[in-house]
């Protein structure tokens, strides 16, 4: 299959989507020593509109720990619009709409206008072409994509996004996770299980880099993400 074809179906079929149960951890390194450590448990279901949450979060970083655990529940029966659409819409396409959309000329403007919207394109192509499908004995397929696959060209334009990301959103970061709001990347995997029904079962991503504090010392950094869904 062709990876246009298995990345639409596995759009379209997310976009469905009306229910999910999950898990995601995120653990963070700096130097080898583990900074931070999030394990949140979840379940959505927009047909009934509600979402839960367990969340388990540790932090160390400079000397001082962190520990918070919640326990959380959304209704969101209020919400105009909560049980017309997909998961998807609820998520990152409603996310980014919410934000960007409003503003969609006066944003492309600010990002360079046409060029910029070139150069999302171009960033969007080059990981299209650095992908990788591998077929599985269980009918299920692996999608990977290697940073280090990725035209020289078009790692620099994807790392200047990148940063121009984390400032917009630096005045959001604190403590151990502000360790990464620096981070210039360096081997990254991201690998992502589709079953059979083309939905999303489990993501990975490994990303390794370094960051320099404020003498210009590095450090290197280690950020480990891994997303369990069950439909």
């Amino acid at each position: 299959m062709g990876k246009v074809k298995l990345l639409y179906d596995v759009i379209m079929t997310m976009k469905e989507k009306e229910s999910v149960k999950g898990n995601l951890k995120v653990e963070g390194s700096k130097d080898q020593v583990k900074i931070f450590n999030l394990n949140n448990t979840f379940e959505k279901n927009m047909t009934e509109g509600w979402i839960k949450a367990k969340i388990s979060l540790e932090t160390d970083c400079a000397g001082k720990k962190v520990k918070h655990e919640s326990n959380t529940e959304f209704d969101l029966t209020g919400f105009p619009g909560c049980q017309r659409h997909g998961l998807m819409h609820r998520g990152v396409f409603h996310h980014w709409h919410d934000r960007h959309s409003h503003h969609g000329y006066q944003d492309g403007m600010k990002c360079g206008g046409i060029k910029g919207k070139l150069n999302k394109l171009a960033i969007m192509v080059s990981m299209l072409n650095s992908m990788k499908i591998e077929a599985q004995e269980d009918k299920s397929t692996l999608i990977s994509l290697d940073f280090n696959d990725i035209p020289g060209d078009m790692k620099t334009i994807l790392q200047e996004k990148l940063q121009q990301h984390r400032m917009h959103h630096n005045h959001c970061s604190h403590g151990a996770f502000k360790e990464f709001s620096g981070m210039e990347i360096g081997n990254t995997r991201l690998t992502i299980r589709v079953n059979k029904n083309n939905e999303v079962e489990k993501v990975l991503l490994n990303a390794e880099g370094q960051a320099k504090d404020e003498s210009g010392a590095p450090h290197p950094l280690n950020l480990q993400v891994e997303l369990s869904l069950t439909w």
